[in-house]
């Protein structure tokens, strides 16, 4: 072929006659398909034949019928679809004989016409389904139809279907046999072994490998279960006092039943695990139930009481038993008549190997005035243990044992007559400074010390007085400081008065550990008695009431002995508590001018806006407003402070390298006091004046004047009636619009303001700052409004996702993500509205947010369109140092609060701000929430009782939070989940974490957002201990994840830790970044990496990472 002149493109060429076609199959709908068939270089027979016609490499498919069209033209009928299934392209060929052609002659070798065709495949996913989806106890020979979905199976493989999972391994059963019954259904009919019952219902999986179904892009294993119904082991009920082994139950689920009679074990115990036991109770009345536990760790809520109908009767902690075995009692008040009472496990972490039951017994008193009470006859305690002291094999006595400070226990008393008694205990206790207080509803009647015995196993006596009522009533005896063994306590009659009982104040405690340090240190003095004053010494005398008083922080250089008391009048003074350091490296430095303010401290008429300086240049300025001695850690001063309301301000100024400065203290007294102003956190030019509105305007604007600002005040038309925005037109200076004055609706109270479309671009462009902008809108007060809309035009608002928008009102700023923007562009058909309303309320603040599109309220619960909410707040005079316990709750229409951990109070602003959805009411909250236990933990007590008050950190029970107890890894997760705010979507979480465990979303957000990574094998091990270095590893990854960032660390950070080389070397960045930033102190020498994490200790990290 030569080819002259210009190029061409060439399709095809065709060489004698030849089949054609441009019909397009795809697969699945082969029955019925038409193909049109162009025949060239010839043309048809007269008649055309179909048994002259036939489909090749397709299997399934023939050809049904063919017609002669013309000359040329043939339309071929298939019928039958394709038998396997196919996820890429194949070719069907349908082929002709020479003698369907006019010519009927063969063209050389060539008798048989053939045209490929192309069939479209569909990339459908496989999935298989089971029926029945639940099958009754006994299998044996039931059968089960596996329909799959996407696919055809393969008749040669599906014998190596299997089954798997607790059916299989503790079920037994199998599979007896599998017959396909047509390509996508496949019929298994189970084997069982008729000699293993299981009581439990068990989940059976069935696993379709690749290669028995056809899937030609590659496939893997598909799955699916069916439940097997368990059976029951008690045949009738028990007596429930005659309930005396864990074998003798009704039915299970999850638990591992081992042995029998006294020797029975219930084991393999995860948390969702139950266990029910079919009783027959005789009377109404109060029994005890005596569990014998093993724990290593403990499980808080890790025994769950329940009725047959899922009623909680009781919840009780297990505490960690240090693998020891011990009783753990509980009173259930129960219905007479037959039922089924469960145990179910709350958590993972322990054992049980026995049970008892017996009516539970009052102790009365008899007629000369005495009562001896057994100390595990108790009616509730918490946390406790019963525990068997044996000699030869023999019982001894029985204690209580396992208590801790904070801890009670309840003894139901009845008293022939009131009056003074003589309260002896046989206790012993290797701590010192043990004391137990006897208490009636609360009110305190007698503590009695309990010195040291010098061993838990050392008994011995100590006694008091104690006046008590006639009667029937509930004695709580609750142990302070620590914990003791308890043997008995006996209750006798005496003419001896009442005791004076005198408190002494608690210890001193020093920010910094005693040890050897290089550099300059700052030491902050505190103890847990409120009102107490401490005073020291440093020459190594003993501190008195009249040494010098500690008011602020103490610098440590040298050899610094530190000796101090605390006092406070009406209780004894504290033991003298010395600290003693050894600092090297400290050089004369320079210390930091102190702060000046601007204007000074003195009386004011209306607010005042103060400015901070310091001499020293390079110097940072940290203050409070809440009468507290102000640290480097104290709020960073970054602008001026409006003080619209009566205070003090207290600055320190820091510098790296030199000596902070003096404390300086200014007190602003305002005679005319208006809530704290706050600043526009973008300065803008002066806006444009906004025309006078038609009614008396506010005298305040809704926000401080930001740098330059005219201080535009706010207006409104109250007579007006209608929803429209004012006509007035706004006003745009760089990224910020100054609607027009809002139109008040007399009715509904709310002020409406818009914005166009024109103006909200043009900021947009001045707005441009990065990876991200925000628009800022400013609408004015108006008088007597309860609200303030603003109206946004329909359609897209900015060109892309990443430009925010900020809404500035009287009553609060809320800032809209760009997600958010452009999701209501896509539903708005008309212009939409958001709505922020100050709730009348008699109690606590709140606001009510929303978004009116198309006239109805939208609710967009998805995270990446959650707004950032800032609420005017003044703190209460009792609120006042406490402003860490300010929070927001959300309020659904039941008036049921719900806790928003992200709610904080800024001082500096004078807001409370949040992350949360545009849709409900939200109530700003005080809640003071503490623990029993954390006296000993001052350092931690403050971040415990934020974190608790703000529902991030739970305690272990009520009223105990249990600070040295061992953190999890999967609790310390979702710590970090619900402090951080992160949020996230994921179906998966670990291999070994079950939907319906309290962790699961948490986990799965982590695993999303790598935060966790887990083990090879998929699971995360969520019962174990968190190290120090893997507990810091998480945090570091936890934060990245939230987008904020910590200064890059390396090994001078760790250096001064003499232990720094312990930290392995997946962790030592992480762990070099939180030492950097400040997050992690170690205790000045060491930083113990490979150390298990308490409760305390974590809660100090979240408390960090929450006001990063």
């Amino acid at each position: 072929m030569k080819v002259n002149g210009a190029g061409f493109h060439l399709q095809s060429l065709t060489i004698g006659p030849a089949l054609q076609s441009e019909t397009a199959l795809v697969e699945g709908n082969e029955e019925g398909a038409e193909v049109i068939v162009k025949l060239v270089n010839d043309k048809y027979a007269p008649e055309l034949d179909t048994a002259y016609w036939s489909i090749e490499g397709y299997e399934g498919t023939v050809v049904n019928s063919v017609y002669r069209v013309d000359d040329y033209t043939a339309k071929v009928v298939l019928a039958g679809t394709r038998i396997i299934d196919f996820d890429t392209d194949r070719i069907l060929t349908v082929t002709a004989d020479v003698y369907q052609t006019e010519s009927n002659q063969s063209f050389g070798s060539v008798d048989v016409l053939k045209l490929p065709l192309i069939v479209t495949a569909i990339n459908d996913e496989e999935s298989i389904s089971l029926s029945p989806s639940t099958l009754p106890y006994q299998v044996n020979g039931n059968e089960l139809v596996v329909s799959l979905t996407g696919g055809t199976f393969n008749p040669d493989a599906i014998q190596s279907i299997s089954v798997s999972g607790p059916g299989k391994d503790q079920g037994h059963v199998s599979i007896g046999a599998a017959a396909l019954l047509d390509p996508t259904h496949v019929k298994l009919t189970l084997a069982w072994n008729d000699h293993t019952p299981y009581y439990s219902d068990l989940q059976l999986t069935v696993n379709v490998p690749a290669n028995a179904y056809a899937d030609s892009s590659g496939g893997g294993v598909l799955r699916a279960e069916v439940k097997l119904l368990g059976t029951t082991s008690a045949t009738a009920p028990i007596e429930v006092t005659s309930l005396n082994a864990l074998d003798q139950f009704y039915q299970l689920q999850g638990i591992t039943v081992s042995g029998q009679g006294s020797g029975a074990k219930l084991t393999g115990i995860d948390a969702g695990d139950s266990i029910d036991y079919w009783v027959n109770v005789p009377q109404d009345g109060n029994y005890a139930f005596t569990l014998t536990v093993t724990s290593a760790n403990g499980a808080p809520k890790g025994i769950i009481y329940k009725t047959e109908d899922g009623k909680t009767l009781r919840t009780v902690d297990v505490p960690n038993l240090y693998s020891q075995t011990v009783g753990i009692r509980t009173v259930l008040q129960l219905k007479a008549g037959e039922q089924k009472l469960r145990l179910q496990a709350g958590s993972a972490g322990y054992e049980l190997s026995g049970i008892q039951i017996e009516p539970y017994t009052e102790e009365i008193m008899d007629s000369t005035g005495s009562l001896k009470v057994e100390a595990e006859n108790y009616y509730d305690a918490t946390p406790n243990g019963i525990q068997s002291t044996m000699t030869s094999g023999v019982l001894d006595f029985r204690n209580v044992g396992f208590t801790v400070a904070g801890g009670s226990m309840d003894y139901v008393l009845d008293i022939t007559e009131a009056g003074f008694y003589k309260i002896v205990y046989r206790y012993a206790t290797a701590q010192g400074g043990v004391s137990t207080t006897i208490s009636v509803k609360g009110t305190k009647l007698s503590t009695v010390p309990m010195p040291t015995t010098g061993g838990w196993a050392n008994y011995t006596l100590a006694s008091g007085v104690v006046q008590l009522a006639q009667g029937k009533q509930v004695v709580r005896m609750s142990f302070n400081n620590d914990g003791a063994n308890l043997d008995w306590f006996t209750l006798e009659r005496t003419e001896e008065g009442e005791q004076p009982i005198h408190s002494k104040v608690s210890l001193p405690v020093s920010s910094l550990k005693p040890g050897a340090y290089s550099g300059l240190q700052t030491i902050s003095l505190t103890t847990a008695t409120s009102g107490a004053e401490i005073h020291y010494t440093t020459d190594g005398s003993l501190p008195t009431a009249d040494s010098p008083l500690y008011t602020g922080t103490i610098d440590a250089a040298g050899v610094t002995v530190l000796r101090t008391i605390a006092v406070k009048e009406g209780m004894e003074n504290s033991f003298v508590a010395p600290f003693t350091y050894v600092i090297s490296g400290v050089v004369d430095m320079k210390t930091v001018s102190a702060p000046q303010a601007d204007p000074a401290g003195g009386t004011y008429t209306g607010q005042v806006a103060v400015k901070l300086t310091t001499a020293t240049a390079g110097a940072s300025i940290h203050y409070t407003l809440d009468g507290t001695v102000p640290t480097a850690a104290s709020e960073l001063y970054s602008g001026v402070i409006y003080v619209g309301k009566s205070k003090t301000i207290k600055a320190i100024a820091v510098k790296e390298g030199w000596k902070p400065s003096d404390i300086s203290s200014f007190e602003y007294i305002v005679s005319a006091d208006k809530p704290d102003p706050t600043p526009i956190p973008t300065p803008t030019a002066t806006p444009e004046p906004t025309p006078s509105p038609t009614t008396e305007p506010t005298t305040q604007p809704t926000t401080a004047p930001t740098s330059g600002s005219g201080g535009t005040t706010g207006g409104g038309n109250s007579g007006t009636t209608g929803g429209n925005s004012s006509g007035n037109a706004g006003s745009v200076t760089g990224s910020t619009i100054l609607t027009a004055t809002p139109v008040l609706n007399s009715n509904t109270g709310a002020a409406r303001a818009s914005v166009d479309l024109e103006s909200l671009k043009k900021a947009a462009t001045a707005g441009l700052s990065g990876a991200t902008s925000a628009v800022t809108v400013d609408i004015p007060a108006v008088a007597k409004a309860k609200g303030y809309e603003l109206q946004l035009p329909n359609g897209i608002i900015f060109a892309d996702d990443k430009t925010s928008l900020v809404v500035h009102t009287e009553f609060g700023v809320l800032e809209l993500p760009g997600s958010l923007l452009k999701q209501a562009a896509k539903e708005a058909g008309t212009p939409w509205v958001i709505t922020i309303t100050k709730v009348d309320s008699d109690s606590r603040p709140e606001f009510k947010l929303s978004v009116t599109i198309n006239g109805k309220e939208a609710v967009w619960n998805s995270p990446d369109m959650r707004v950032k909410v800032s609420l005017p707040y003044t703190p209460r005079s009792e609120e006042r140092g406490k402003e860490g316990h300010i929070t927001i709750h959300s309020l659904n229409s039941l008036g049921i609060l719900t806790v928003v951990p992200s709610g904080r109070y800024n001082a500096a602003t004078g807001m409370v701000s949040f992350t949360g959805i545009l849709s409900g009411t939200y109530s700003i909250t005080f809640t003071e929430k503490t623990f029993r236990d954390i006296g000993k933990f001052e350092w931690a007590r403050n971040a415990i009782e934020v974190l608790g008050s703000k529902g991030i950190i739970n305690g272990m029970t009520e009223d105990q939070f249990v600070p040295q107890a061992e953190v999890k890894r999967g609790d310390f997760v979702l710590l970090l989940i619900k402090a951080l705010g992160l949020e996230g979507v994921s179906a998966e979480s670990f291999t070994d974490v079950q939907p319906g465990d309290y962790r699961y979303e948490a986990l799965a957000m982590a695993k999303q957002l790598g935060i966790a990574t887990g083990r090879p094998d998929g699971s995360f091990d969520p019962n174990a201990s968190v190290t120090r270095q893997e507990m810091m590893t998480l945090a570091a990854k936890a934060i990245a994840a939230a987008g904020r960032q910590l200064p890059a660390g390396n090994g001078a950070s760790m250096s001064s830790f003499t232990d720094s080389q312990q930290v392995s070397a997946y962790a030592r960045d992480s762990v070099a970044a939180l030492i950097r930033a400040g997050l992690i102190k170690g205790d000045g020498l060491r930083i113990h990496p490979q150390g298990v994490t308490t409760r305390a200790e974590a809660a100090v990290l979240i408390y960090n990472l929450y006001n990063l």
